[in-house]
């Protein structure tokens, strides 16, 4: 970004309470849209969880429920 004072950042990443689910907190723009991806590991592919999420400003959340307690990398995209 040109602007300082903008920031696009993962800004959490929460296990739930309950189950294998994660909570995922992201700064995000308006008018923008976002991509999340996942991989077991950032050498490897990523694979798509979600598109073309609009923003909600101040803050975007995804919930993304997993199978196994293997570490996982998130990417997210915007456009």
């Amino acid at each position: 970004p040109t602007d300082p004072r903008s920031t696009f950042a993962i800004l959490s990443i929460r296990r739930a309470p309950t189950g294998n689910v994660y909570v995922i907190r992201l700064s995000c723009i308006p008018v923008k849209y976002y991509a999340m991806q996942r991989a077991s590991s950032p050498l490897t592919g990523f694979t798509p969880l979600a598109t073309n999420l609009a923003a909600t400003p101040p803050a975007n959340v995804y919930t993304d429920q997993v199978i196994t307690t293997q570490s996982r990398f998130y990417r997210v995209q915007t456009r």
